[in-house]
């Protein structure tokens, strides 16, 4: 199944959508199931501390846009 993300703001809206279920997945996991902390979960957000999540993020959200452009859709 293809999504036909072929103009910018919908590849961004593709990604944007799997940054949100992503987060929305590890704070439900990490605090329902795993009992993490607020603050053990917040961690990992911080780049100070060394979290790379927010790095993982943004190649998440800019990954479709980075598929059309090697596939040659740009």
């Amino acid at each position: 199944m293809r999504l036909r993300a072929v103009r910018l703001p919908d590849q961004l809206q593709v990604g944007g959508t799997w940054v949100v279920l992503t987060v929305a997945f590890e704070v439900l996991f990490g605090r329902l199931v795993a009992g993490l902390s607020w603050e053990r979960l917040f961690r990992d957000y911080n780049i100070l501390e060394g979290g790379l999540m927010p790095l993982g993020l943004a190649v998440l959200f800019f990954a479709p846009w980075i598929a059309a452009r090697l596939r040659g859709l740009y």
